[in-house]
């Protein structure tokens, strides 16, 4: 019988592959990937009117999102977004701007009815490879060798990670 979970499993130790950071900072590891991922062009457009840089990110996000519906229903998606504001009020589901308010709204029908999950991650704009579309540019390749952590998570070993 057993007394303590100590007894169960032995939990094993791993040195911390990184320094602690302020809550504020995203994780190195998030850069890691965006800089030894390969990124492809899904779809670009220009928009029809001027609107606030965090409405237009919205409306990408939506986008995104319709793109998602019709690609991969009844999955779970992850986006690495670099517009802070996007991913707070993705994740609450509301903001206190009307216009941004009224992009994430109109998203949920594809959300629902498609049985998406989509989730964000933030990853600094030095690191957002995929942004040169939105400039003009191609999508540049990636800048760094993929970690070998994302290596053995990718193949279902997880202690590195």
């Amino acid at each position: 019988m057993f007394r303590n979970l100590d007894d169960v499993c032995i939990a094993p130790s791993f040195e911390p592959v990184y320094p602690p950071r302020p809550w504020y900072e995203d994780p190195e590891w998030i850069g890691e990937i965006c800089k030894s991922l390969a990124f492809k062009e899904c779809f670009r457009y220009t928009f029809k009117r001027a609107n606030h840089i965090n409405v237009n990110e919205a409306r990408a996000y939506k986008s995104w999102i319709k793109s998602l519906a019709k690609s991969y229903p009844d999955h779970r998606a992850l986006g690495i977004l670099d517009s802070r504001v996007t991913l707070g009020a993705a994740a609450k589901g509301r903001s206190s701007s009307a216009a941004i308010s009224h992009v994430l709204g109109s998203s949920l029908a594809y959300i629902i009815g498609s049985g998406l999950y989509p989730g964000g991650l933030h990853c600094y704009s030095d690191d957002n490879r995929a942004d040169g579309p939105s400039r003009g540019r191609p999508v540049s390749g990636p800048s760094k060798e993929i970690p070998a952590w994302l290596v053995s998570l990718a193949t279902r070993r997880s202690p590195a990670f």
